[in-house]
């Protein structure tokens, strides 16, 4: 009986446990899903949480985005920086797949970007180092890619013109103390110099140096750069499309001050896709008359990816014969000094594209064609019909002295670059938080400013809506640091170098190592860099070959100072399909079908002789893709570097290698003028 009594005792023991142990599980679940109901409602229910509870819509332009109300997937603050959260894929539209990230019970994964790539072309002279300083210190820091695309002559009457096109160039201006950051693009192929002009036009004209009117022939060579890699390099030699490195892309003016981060928003608030073909900014309609379209004012153009591409296809396509003669309302290269017209003029020719404007829902303009102050003067009833109110829409603000949107785009017309580090402090910095700053302004009536800006108070209350509405979107506090950390996340940050016109030197920098994985260590800047190797890598970008380029970097690749890939332009395989890098059809089927190009890769458009097609196989059985064009790869690829890539930086490397992928790598030296010996 004992025994029994025990062993009931021990059963209904084990009963209790049990019971209180799923108790328990029920109530942790309970108390889990009832955290999550209280976060999701207390979001609808106008939580301030959004940043948008205690300011009035109006202030955002009335197109900030609204909080979600329908699910906890939505649980990305809109409108705002692209936070953790999920969000509803869009049709059509391939999203990268990031690292998930545990909060609470909710997993949440990094949505979409809408990631902006910000193209300024540029003149490499003294006198206009202080805006590319300005751009860096302000607006530039969250760009999520920065290129100033330059001629590739350089300097100024009083130091010398160097053209980095040539090795002799590039050495001489070295030695001048001409020294290019990472974040300069030569666009080594221009036709039209910018250092000089007809003496006839020149006197005619009453033109200064360096107004020959090539600003077309520039932004179209930026773009095809941009989209295909092509007729451009920078400093260290890369070169290689950054396309898929963002996904909206604006050209700007160096004298404009750019809201990168608001392009986000606007495309999110228009539900618009970087797929899809959108050209915008402040739309002028004035040309119509003549060339038959509308056309986006150059102070900053934007396009989506498809757009961008689009545009580039467009460019090599067009005629070149005539790039000495003035625009006539074709798509051709020509000699003009506005790239607006020709540009509109392709992109409506070649894919049908019509220029779309920036506006707000009433009216207001997200980019400032010219200085705020004189903007916010005018009023369409008083001044009349004439180009600038051309057949546009009208509204209540074109007559009320409120017509700049709140959350803009863009402010143009800026020509001292000392007015972008006032205005950085307006919507960014001291102003825009609060802090102490003994070089603001303080009105009698206790209005704090940068400056004192003309017409001040009506200025003055146009940036506090301003501030407002960037509250509202989540922006008062950025500064630069956390879209860095994206950069940086996204591995598309490059190493900025000191970008000044500074005096010879012995000590010469040593080229950061392109494979950021590299274990070598950096020399001391008081050492002078000699013997560094390039390594030169003759491939093929398919599956089967995927292993082989992974090896090299895990191994002998990252003791080579630079390493780079050179590839034919059709990759992929049978599998996969075959995709050609040099047409945009192919470009945006391969990213679909996910390869990818590292940056470490180059594609050698020229090649005629395809790796992929069969081959007569007389004397020997050939594997796939082994049609003898390794010799075109090889000459195609060393000519590549010694005439591009040393005209970007002539001291990279000492010694140029071209390595089989058999090859150890292990040679490092060029020792008493004779070869390394291979095994």
């Amino acid at each position: 009986m004992t025994r029994r009594r025990d062993g009931l005792g021990a059963a209904c023991s084990m009963r209790n446990t049990l019971a209180s142990f799923l108790f328990a599980a029920f109530l942790t679940g309970f108390i889990s899903i009832w955290q999550i109901h209280s976060n999701y409602l207390g979001r609808n229910n106008g939580s301030d949480s959004w940043g948008t509870s205690n300011i009035d819509a109006s202030l955002a332009g009335a197109w900030l985005p609204e909080p979600p109300s329908t699910s906890i997937r939505g649980g990305r603050k809109k409108g705002g920086r692209n936070h953790a959260g999920r969000r509803k894929k869009r049709k059509g539209s391939p999203t990268k797949k990031q690292s998930s990230i545990a909060e609470s019970s909710v997993t949440k994964v990094i949505p979409e970007q809408n990631r902006v790539y910000c193209m300024v072309p540029f003149i490499w002279t003294p006198s206009a180092l202080h805006a590319y300083h300005a751009i860096q210190a302000s607006w530039g820091k969250r760009c999520n890619i920065l290129r100033f695309f330059i001629d590739p002559v350089i300097g100024d009457e009083e130091i010398g013109f160097y053209n980095m096109t040539d090795a002799a160039g590039v050495i001489a201006a070295e030695k001048a103390g001409l020294i290019l950051p990472d974040d300069v693009v030569i666009l080594h192929d221009m036709k039209r110099p910018w250092h000089t002009c007809g003496s006839q036009e020149n006197e005619e004209n009453n033109k200064p140096i360096g107004n020959c009117r090539n600003i077309f022939e520039k932004v179209w060579r930026m773009i095809v750069h941009v989209a295909y890699g092509l007729d451009g390099s920078r400093d260290g030699g890369e070169h290689g499309s950054n396309a898929s490195g963002a996904e909206w892309f604006v050209k700007v003016d160096s004298d404009t001050f750019l809201f990168p981060e608001n392009v986000g928003r606007y495309v999110e608030a228009r539900k618009w896709s970087y797929n899809d073909q959108h050209y915008f900014g402040h739309v002028l309609n004035h040309r119509k008359d003549d060339r038959g379209v509308s056309i986006v004012a150059g102070g900053a153009v934007f396009f989506s990816r498809a757009t961008l591409l689009a545009g580039a296809d467009a460019f090599r396509r067009m005629p070149m014969d005539k790039g000495n003669e003035e625009e006539d309302g074709t798509c051709r290269d020509a000699y003009t000094g506005t790239e607006e017209v020709v540009t509109a003029i392709c992109l409506k020719e070649h894919s049908n594209i019509t220029a779309e404007p920036a506006i707000d829902p009433e009216g207001r303009e997200q980019v400032s064609l010219y200085e705020v102050d004189i903007m916010l003067e005018y009023n369409r009833t008083d001044q009349g019909e004439w180009w600038f109110w051309q057949d546009k829409q009208r509204f209540p603000c074109h007559d009320d002295g409120d017509c700049l949107a709140y959350l803009p785009l863009a402010f143009h017309h800026y020509k001292d670059s000392r007015d972008f580090l006032d205005l950085e402090k307006e919507f960014y910095g001291s102003v825009m938080k609060g802090e102490k700053d003994p070089k603001l302004i303080r009105t009698k009536n206790g209005r704090v400013a940068a400056r004192h800006w003309p017409h001040f108070d009506q200025t003055h209350r146009y940036f506090e809506r301003v501030r407002a509405a960037m509250k509202a979107a989540g922006s008062e506090i950025e500064d630069g640091s956390e879209r860095q950390e994206e950069k940086n996340n996204l591995e598309i940050a490059t190493t900025k170098k000191q970008s000044t016109f500074k005096q010879p030197s012995n000590n010469r920098r040593i080229s950061s190592m392109r494979n950021k994985k590299s274990t070598k260590k950096e020399l001391p800047a008081n050492t002078q860099p000699t013997n560094r190797v390039y390594c030169m890598v003759p491939f093929i970008w398919t599956p089967s070959a995927f292993q082989v380029y992974h090896a090299i970097h895990a191994s002998w690749g990252k003791r080579c100072h630079i390493l780079n890939f050179f590839i034919d332009p059709v990759i992929g395989d049978e599998k996969v399909g075959f995709y050609n890098m040099t047409e945009a059809a192919g470009v945006i089927a391969a990213e679909k079908a996910n390869l990818a190009l590292p940056d470490d890769v180059v594609i050698l458009h020229g090649m005629k002789r395809p790796w992929h097609a069969s081959c007569p196989n007389k004397n020997r059985l050939k594997e796939f893709g082994n049609c003898r064009n390794i010799w075109e790869k090889v000459s195609r690829h060393s000519h590549w570097k010694l005439f591009l890539f040393l005209t970007g930086s002539p001291l990279a490397a000492s010694i140029i290698v071209t390595l089989d992928l058999e090859n150890d790598g292990l040679c490092r030296r060029w020792i008493g003028g004779r070869q390394c010996a291979w095994r």
